[in-house]
C-alpha cells in the first residue's frame, strides 16, 4: 500500500478538525464529499470525505486533499442558517456559485489551500465531467444539457483567474486587469483575440454609406431564409459614429417585443459593460447572428 494513502487516512481527521478550529465528526465512506447538517438546527454536524483505497493512485490521494479543503472551506465560510427559495434551478445555481464563492475564501485565508483545489477540481473534470462530456457531444446532446454538465467547472474557472466575481471581492484584481489576460485567453478560448484601443471611427451619416445601410436593413426585415423567417427582425442599433462593434447570439424577447436591439433588461448588462471600458454607448454598432440552413442566401446587416 502506498505509505501516502496511509498517512492521509491518520491525518484527516485531525487536519480537518485543526481547520474548523472544532470537534465535528469526520468520515471517510463512499465516493462523495460533503458537509451534513442536523435537519432540525441546520447546522453542520459532519464532513465526509471519499475512502481511499489500498489501490489509490496519486491523482486521486491528491484530489482527496483538496476535497477536505473544500468541504472545510464550505463549513467554515457559508451560512448554513440560510434556507434556499425559489425553483430548484434557482437553488442549484446558488449552490454552485455558493461553492465557487468559498473556495475563493479558502484560498485567501490559507494560501497552500488553493493548490490542493485545483488538484481535486481537475481530478473532478478528468473522471467526471470530460467523459460524460464527450459522450453527450458524441449524441449530439442539446446545448442546454451540455451547459448544464459543464456549469460547475466553468463557474469555478470564472470565479478565480478570470475575475468574473472580482466586482464583489474588493482585494481581487479587476476582470481587465493585464495579469488575468493569460488565464482569461486560455480558459475562453475565442473569447479575447486581442485588445484594440477605439481610437477611429466610420461616420455614419455620409450620404453613400447611410443609403446602403438603410437598404441593407429594409432587405434583413423582408429575409425569409433565416430562423426568425415570418418573425419579427429587430432592427440594427448605430450612432452617427460608430468605433465598434457588438454582435449577439440571437435577440432577447424584449428586443423582438420593441422591434430593435439594444432593448430591455440584458441590454442594461451591455450599456454597463460598456461604460466601464470608458466607451459610449451611442458609438457602437448593435447587430446579432441568426441561424440559416447550409446553403440559404440570407439578407443581413
Amino acid at each position: 500500500m502506498n505509505e501516502r494513502i496511509h498517512i492521509l487516512r491518520q491525518a484527516i481527521v485531525v487536519v480537518t478538525q485543526a481547520l474548523t478550529n472544532s470537534d465535528i465528526a469526520v468520515t471517510q465512506e463512499g465516493i462523495e464529499a460533503g458537509v451534513h447538517k442536523d435537519p432540525k438546527t441546520g447546522k453542520p454536524v459532519r464532513i465526509n470525505l471519499p475512502y481511499l483505497p489500498d489501490n489509490s493512485p496519486d491523482s486521486l490521494i491528491d484530489a482527496v486533499q483538496g476535497f477536505l479543503d473544500q468541504e472545510v472551506a464550505k463549513y467554515l465560510f457559508t451560512d448554513f442558517s440560510l434556507k434556499l427559495k425559489g425553483s430548484e434551478e434557482v437553488k442549484t445555481l446558488t449552490s454552485l456559485l455558493e461553492e465557487a464563492r468559498v473556495e475563493r475564501c479558502m484560498a485567501e485565508k490559507y494560501r497552500g489551500s488553493n493548490i490542493n483545489m485545483k488538484n481535486a477540481s481537475q481530478f473532478f473534470i478528468d473522471e467526471l465531467i470530460d467523459d460524460k462530456y464527450q459522450k453527450l457531444v458524441k449524441e449530439k446532446a442539446s446545448d442546454e444539457e451540455i451547459t448544464q454538465h459543464l456549469m460547475l467547472p466553468m463557474l469555478r474557472a470564472l470565479s478565480g483567474p478570470i475575475g468574473a466575481f472580482a466586482s464583489i471581492e474588493p482585494s481581487e484584481p479587476s476582470a481587465k486587469d493585464l495579469s488575468r489576460r493569460k488565464d482569461q485567453m486560455r480558459l475562453l478560448p475565442g473569447l479575447i483575440i486581442d485588445s484594440v484601443k477605439a481610437d477611429r471611427y466610420t461616420d455614419t451619416s455620409e450620404p453613400f454609406l447611410r443609403a446602403s445601410l438603410v437598404e441593407h436593413m429594409r432587405d434583413c426585415k423582408q429575409c425569409n431564409g433565416c430562423d426568425l423567417a415570418g418573425q419579427v427582425h429587430p432592427d440594427i442599433r448605430l450612432g452617427k459614429k460608430m468605433r465598434f462593434m457588438v454582435v449577439a447570439d440571437c435577440p432577447t424577447w424584449e428586443e423582438e417585443k420593441k422591434g430593435k436591439l439594444l432593448e430591455g433588461e440584458t441590454a442594461q448588462y451591455v450599456k454597463a459593460a460598456i461604460k466601464d471600458n470608458e466607451l459610449a454607448v451611442a458609438d457602437g454598432y448593435y447587430t446579432t447572428l441568426v441561424k440559416a440552413k447550409k446553403g440559404t442566401v440570407l439578407n443581413f446587416v
